[in-house]
């Protein structure tokens, strides 16, 4: 199942129970985090997003993404620690969220984002722009 299949499937669960539109909202917000575009991405995007993460203690749990094994699940408070509550605040903003739920909505998409950006389990060379760019044009194809 590639990524596309995947940010729709998750968008669609949501679509069921309200929130189809945040979920897409937060999905778009990551990849754009991912892509270390001018909207508050990460400088070096997926790698400098790796690094953070290992940084903070939590780089077993993001190495989990990347590979080609099983995902690690990730709390909404260890997201809160390793993104931090403004870049947190900025990807609810962005989604329509509060702040207090962006948190669990991104400990789900975020594993599932990084680990289709990274399907031969490394991260791309440059960062994965081309693989970025290749995720945001499927998503917003499919899912706005």
């Amino acid at each position: 199942m590639g990524l596309m299949d995947d940010l729709l499937k998750t968008g669609m669960s949501a679509m069921m129970g309200a929130g189809g539109q945040q979920q897409s909202g937060m999905a778009e917000g990551i990849l754009e985090l991912l892509g270390g575009s001018k909207s508050g991405g990460l400088a070096s995007g997926l790698g400098g997003m790796v690094q953070m993460f290992t940084q903070k203690g939590m780089g077993d749990v993001v190495s989990s993404w990347v590979g080609t094994g099983q995902n690690m699940p990730i709390s909404a408070d260890q997201i809160r620690n390793v993104l931090g509550s403004d870049l947190v605040s900025s990807l609810a903003s962005k989604a329509g969220v509060a702040p207090d739920m962006a948190g669990s909505m991104i400990s789900q998409l975020l594993p599932m984002i990084v680990d289709k950006l990274t399907p031969e389990g490394k991260i791309p060379e440059g960062g994965g722009g081309s693989i970025l760019e290749q995720g945001f044009d499927l998503l917003k194809g499919k899912l706005f």
